[in-house]
């Protein structure tokens, strides 16, 4: 499995007039230089050629000159042999008809092959591969030029542009080895990193100063833990100019990858790598584009996909579609200057009668930009938030603390999980069958039964509540009741890994007897619930916020307000039809107007 999803065209030309490899400025220099370091089939390398050719052509640049340009300017790694002479016959079908006048002009002329590589861009010098004494001394000799060539590609530090779509694989998916331990090597190497992690660290060396890096890659490294040390990194080695996010929106056929297009300058390329307390931005302002469900669809439309014979691979003209239409759609909504002020499109000319009818069906615009100040990812979470709410939140932050400030020794926690609902939870036929003891079993709430301000307990449903200190001997109605049901149990990962047969997989001690404000995790408004009773479980599906020096009621009624939810909105992670996931670490940072009146929200 290596990871590979075919970029469909649309996204290609939308990352290469970002990072502005286009007809009108001067990419048959080798300041222009472009590397795909996964560059699979070559969908980049082909839409960059066609852009190269345009511009020879504008120039009437001699077709023998034109085809070394072309030739000397484009680069491209990939691990699969069989895609890099894809890739290189895709870009011999680019110059074909030059190559021919060429031949005409100059029977002579031999066109040296494209510097596509089969290599791990990832490793440096490398000696993964070799040959037996079975090989000719000439294949020898080539293979030996090849991996030099391969090597030096490597090594340069002067690439004007480095774009692709990096392959998405978590190393735990990685064979142990002398690759993997090269990878672990990288100081974006982090907890259960993906590799595109990686390309996305070594970008930067390929780099020359204010060469510019576009790939498109999952989103996740912005908010999970694995992407902690990566985004430390681009914080001081890149200055991002556009961030454009498809959340859950499908780009790649067949496979959700939560995509994020990132394009950036590189920076500080002679600076040492410094702390983040000792490093500090400077202040610019990038493109933060939010995509939403009144797009069209993205259709596949690679390289492969174009071709007339779809086993081989080899690209063919392709058709005008509707799709590729689309990186005009999207470009209509971003500004001219990274960072600047969004236009406001009235209208979808200029791109087909399908992307339009499409788009006015819709109430909201495809694509929702605004701009985003860089200390919004100066620190360990990244913040989109818009330059003038950003406002807003900073007086909000400034009259108020945080919630995690209330809390005392207590936290916000998510509810029991049982690794086996159909045995932990029961109904009162079960539980006068079996005799279980009235200690054990508990009224509870799951995320879908709490509402704002209230809850909808679930009727004649009940939680079995057992611990691993509890002594089921002395419960015999439940412990007859687990023992039926003992096998399943017993097949619960938890168990596997150590806990009790018979204990929930976690029970969250000290959560549930005590009053608390309770939440659904996944919600689309605020819906927090306070329990006064101090006698309601539940479930992993809401979160429970047991706090010591606050009202319950006031602390739901801020939470449940105006301000916060708009809070949340800019924070909180987002999900399908734009649902807000509450979790742990978002909650903590809420801002919590002090009740004794001191402190207010703007003051």
């Amino acid at each position: 499995m290596l990871g590979e999803f075919y970029t469909p065209t649309a996204i290609v030309d939308l990352i290469l007039d970002s990072v502005g490899y286009t007809a009108d400025n001067q990419i048959e220099t080798d300041e222009y230089d472009l590397l795909d370091p996964a560059c699979g089939s070559g969908t980049f390398l082909v839409r960059a050629a066609n852009r190269l050719l345009d511009r020879l052509d504008r120039k009437g640049v001699p077709p023998e000159d034109a085809l070394e340009i072309v030739r000397n300017r484009l680069h491209g790694f990939d691990l699969n042999p069989f895609a890099c002479h894809i890739a290189e016959m895709n870009l011999l079908f680019q110059v074909i008809d030059l190559y021919r006048d060429v031949k005409e002009e100059n029977p002579d002329y031999t066109l040296g092959r494209f510097h596509i590589y089969q290599t791990d861009s990832l490793r440096s010098e490398e000696v993964q591969g070799s040959l037996t004494a079975h090989h000719s001394s000439e294949v020898q000799r080539q293979y030996r030029e090849e991996r030099q060539q391969a090597n030096q590609m490597k090594s340069r530090e002067d690439y004007g542009v480095v774009v692709g779509n990096p392959p998405y694989v978590r190393i735990q998916n990685i064979p142990d080895g002398p690759a993997k331990d090269d990878y672990d090597d990288y100081s974006t190497a982090h907890y259960n990193y993906d590799i595109y992690v990686l390309f996305m660290e070594r970008a930067a060396g390929w780099l020359s100063d204010d060469g510019t890096l576009g790939f498109i890659t999952s989103n996740k490294f912005i908010r999970n833990r694995y992407g902690e040390k990566l985004r430390q990194f681009i914080i001081q080695n890149y200055q991002p100019r556009e961030l454009i996010n498809f959340g859950d929106i499908s780009v790649f056929e067949g496979i959700q990858a939560y995509p994020l297009i990132f394009i950036a300058d590189r920076i500080n390329k002679d600076t040492r790598a410094r702390s983040p307390d000792e490093f500090t931005p400077e202040e610019y302002a990038f493109t933060y584009g939010q995509v939403t469900e009144a797009l069209p669809e993205i259709k596949q439309t690679a390289v492969a996909s174009e071709a007339t014979d779809s086993e081989s691979g080899l690209e063919t003209e392709p058709e005008i579609a509707a799709e590729d239409q689309l990186r005009d759609l999207i470009r209509r909504y971003l500004p001219d200057t990274p960072g600047g002020e969004p236009p406001r499109p009235n209208s979808t000319e200029a791109v087909s009668e399908e992307v339009e009818e499409a788009v006015e069906k819709q109430e909201t615009p495809p694509i929702q930009v605004y701009p985003v100040r860089s200390e919004l990812i100066a620190g360990d979470e990244w913040k989109f938030i818009p330059t003038d709410e950003h406002d807003v939140i900073h007086q909000m932050d400034e009259g108020a603390k945080e919630f995690q400030n209330f809390s005392g020794d207590r936290i916000a926690k998510n509810g029991v999980q049982t690794g086996a609902n159909d045995i932990f939870l029961v109904d009162s036929t079960t539980i006068r069958k079996y005799g279980i003891e009235d200690e054990i079993y508990k009224p509870f709430v799951a995320g879908e039964d709490v509402q704002r301000w209230h809850s909808d307990a679930k009727e004649d449903e009940y939680l079995l509540y057992t611990t691993p200190e509890m002594n089921l001997d002395n419960y015999p109605g439940t412990r007859e009741y687990l023992k039926d049901n003992r096998e399943e149990l017993e097949d619960r990962y938890t168990v596997k890994q150590g806990k009790k047969w018979y204990q929930l997989a976690r029970h969250r001690p000290g959560t549930f007897d005590n009053e608390k404000v309770v939440t659904p995790d996944i919600c689309y408004y605020s819906n927090f619930w306070f329990d006064e009773s101090a006698d309601m479980y539940a479930l992993n599906t809401t979160y429970c916020l047991v706090l010591e020096a606050v009202d319950g009621y006031y602390l739901a009624g801020v939470l449940n307000s105006d301000a916060v939810q708009f809070y949340l909105r800019r924070s909180a992670p987002k999900y399908g039809n734009n649902y807000m996931r509450y979790q742990r670490d978002y909650i903590f940072g809420l801002p919590i107007p002090d009740p004794r009146g001191k402190r207010r929200y703007g003051r």
